[in-house]
């Protein structure tokens, strides 16, 4: 079975991660909703924004992130990230930007790395059809591209790439374009908003009748169902999971999450993994990968940290939250259990 583009993003807008609530119906026609859906970052964007200026904020926001897109997808031939991998120097904008926030958080988390993206294309998860994995030396040739020494930043201020590296954003290009998208919503005194690009989200102000914004995170085994709630207050979340895109060979399911110390599709017993943060999209798009990459050996020191909230499900269906938002979350199936 292929999960290919088109299928990925349109199961991943029927299952929008967020439940805006029946009182926004109710909300007075000058603060009537806005609402965009917008093919951007290898997924289908779902916008809902609220408030007098609406109109205004849902264009400019939808703007920006069709900018995003085009300067940041590897595969955009017009692109920076693309002409950078292609061997032409890159200087400014966007890219550099997130260039260099990704080898900061790579310091601290280093399970996802944004050099990684030769290993990307010889997997190819999303377009291909396999027969067999890659072989071990193509494998194993790609791994030796990976690592941010890769990327050389010259006394002139251009940057470039070194020994065959590619650069590929997929495991945090959602969450640094909701940072973007609230940067822009703040210059714009923008009423409340949702931005849902499926598994990174951002929740941006508060909503009039001052309810909180309700959450469900889908269930990792049944994806057309949720397996919980959860009520927030302005935030950004991400989620990973092996459920959203993989293949299918020898009847052995290949996610499209990678381990780079092996080459391989993680394997792990977390069946999805959560992250919530009430200043760092980019963050949480990071975290949420590499929790679901480490494994519940490595869980406890993540939810141990009061810089952020997390919410696991492990492959037996129990869930590990945040103390901090314990007492906000609902199970919505009883075949799960809060541990």
């Amino acid at each position: 079975m292929i999960k290919n583009k088109k299928a990925a993003a349109a199961l991943l807008l029927s299952l929008t991660l967020i439940a805006v609530g029946s009182a926004a119906l109710l909300l007075e026609k000058k603060n009537a909703a806005e609402n965009r859906h917008i093919f951007a970052m290898d997924t289908l964007c779902d916008m809902t924004v609220y408030g007098e200026n609406a109109q205004v904020t849902a264009d400019n926001a939808s703007a920006l992130i069709g900018e995003l897109d085009g300067e940041l997808d590897a595969y955009n031939e017009n692109g920076a990230v693309f002409k950078l991998n292609c061997g032409q120097p890159l200087s400014g904008g966007y890219a550099e930007e997130i260039i260099r926030r990704s080898i900061e958080l790579n310091k601290l988390y280093p399970e996802t790395d944004c050099t990684c993206g030769r290993l990307i294309d010889l997997w190819d998860i999303n377009n291909a059809q396999h027969d067999s994995p890659p072989e071990q030396a193509e494998i194993e040739s790609a791994l030796e591209t990976i690592g941010n020494d890769n990327i050389v930043f010259s006394p002139d201020g251009t940057i470039s790439l070194k020994n065959g590296a590619r650069l590929n954003f997929g495991s945090c290009a959602k969450g640094f374009a909701l940072d973007k998208v609230k940067e822009k919503l703040d210059s714009l005194d923008a009423g409340y908003t949702v931005v849902s690009f499926g598994s990174s989200v951002l929740l941006y102000g508060r909503k009039p009748n001052g309810e909180r914004f309700n959450v469900n995170v889908t269930d990792p085994f049944s994806p057309t169902q949720s397996a919980l709630n959860v009520a927030l207050d302005e935030c950004f979340l991400s989620t990973s999971g092996g459920y959203e895109r993989y293949i299918e060979i020898d009847e052995k399911k290949f996610c499209h999450i990678f381990d780079l110390s092996t080459g391989f599709p993680a394997e792990t017993d977390i069946a999805s993994a959560t992250v919530i943060s009430k200043t760092d999209g980019m963050l949480t798009d990071v975290l949420s990968t590499c929790i679901f990459i480490g494994g519940m050996e490595k869980l406890d020191e993540y939810l141990a940290d009061d810089g952020y909230d997390v919410i696991v499900i492990d492959k037996f269906s129990n869930v590990y939250c945040s103390e901090n938002i314990r007492d906000d979350i609902k199970i919505l199936d009883d075949r799960f259990k809060l541990i």
